[in-house]
Parts: C-alpha cells; structure tokens; sequence
C-alpha cells in the first residue's frame, strides 16, 4: 500500500508505530483518497464491482435495443411487403370479376401507380371502354348462349370460345 501521504500525516516517529502494527494484518488495507479521507480497500472493491456489473447490464441493454430496432425494421418490411401481396389479390380479384379473356394481359395494363388516384375498377373500365376484345364471358363456357341462337353475337362468341380452345385467340 501506498503509506507516503499517511508518513506526512503522521510524521516519523508514529508513522514507524503504525506501520509496525499493520505488518500482522494482512487483509487490512486503506487507501487515501487525496482530500485527506481515508477509504477501506473492501468499500473501493465493491464499488469497482457495482459499476463493472452496471457496465455489462447497459451492454446487454443497448444489445437488446440492437436486436429490437433490427426486429421493428423487419416488421415494417414485412408489412410492406403483405400491403403489396394484398394490394395484387385485389387487382387479380377485380380481373376475374370483370370476365377478362386474358387475365395475365389484363393484369400487365394496369397502372399500379396510379391506382391511389384511380382504382383498379375504374381502370378495368378504362381499358374494357379501349380493348373490348379482353373482356368477356369465354372462361366459363360460351358466355351463357344457347346453342340453337342464331344472333351475330352468339356467333362470335363461339368463334372466339372454339379459337381460344384452338389455342389460335
């Protein structure tokens, strides 16, 4: 231990009696603090120790805000993501309601920019207005005509059912 500020206290002659006492206690030690006050090593050793294990609890902290910081960007991610995958359910929903021929053709015209502004109904109307030839019932059979019906209609309806199972529309 350091005993140079306690001979200067003391002076010699008490300095000699003071140290000649503590040679036997070994576990004894006392550390000056600069200001005149003096501080059992024991008190310094458990503070040291306080602030070493305050020192890993903000460590294990500012891990966890790492990781939960990490987590809450996937979640935004993820969310965004499920937005968009929704956002295209609805745009093929709204095809297949509108009896498209060509659904993937359809779907490729739709301007998913603009659809805040205009949805995706009013574009469907849009381009059934400009393509009619898309839209139709020929999915689910000859759209409901009768087969004895002998209107222009009903005739082009099955000319394009019979080239679209041709694999020629």
């Amino acid at each position: 231990m350091d005993t140079t500020l306690l001979k200067d206290c003391l002076g010699d002659e008490l300095y000699a009696q003071v140290t000649e006492k503590l040679k036997g206690a070994d576990g004894l030690r006392i550390i000056a603090t600069g200001d005149g006050s003096w501080l059992p090593k024991s008190r310094l050793d458990a503070e040291i120790a306080k602030r070493n294990e305050l020192k890993k609890t903000v460590e294990e902290l500012t891990e966890k805000a790492r990781a939960g910081e990490d987590l809450r960007l996937e979640n935004e991610k993820l969310q965004r993501e499920t937005a968009e995958l929704r956002r295209e359910a609805e745009i093929r929903e709204a095809i297949n309601a509108a009896h498209a021929r060509d659904a993937r053709v359809v779907e490729r015209l739709i301007d998913r920019e603009r659809l805040e502004e205009k949805g995706v109904n009013e574009q469907i109307g849009e381009l059934r207005e400009r393509y009619p030839y898309l839209f139709g019932a020929v999915r689910g059979g000859f759209g409901g005509v009768k087969l004895g019906a002998e209107t222009p209609a009903a005739r082009g309806d099955m000319n394009d059912a019979i080239r679209a199972a041709a694999g020629r529309y």
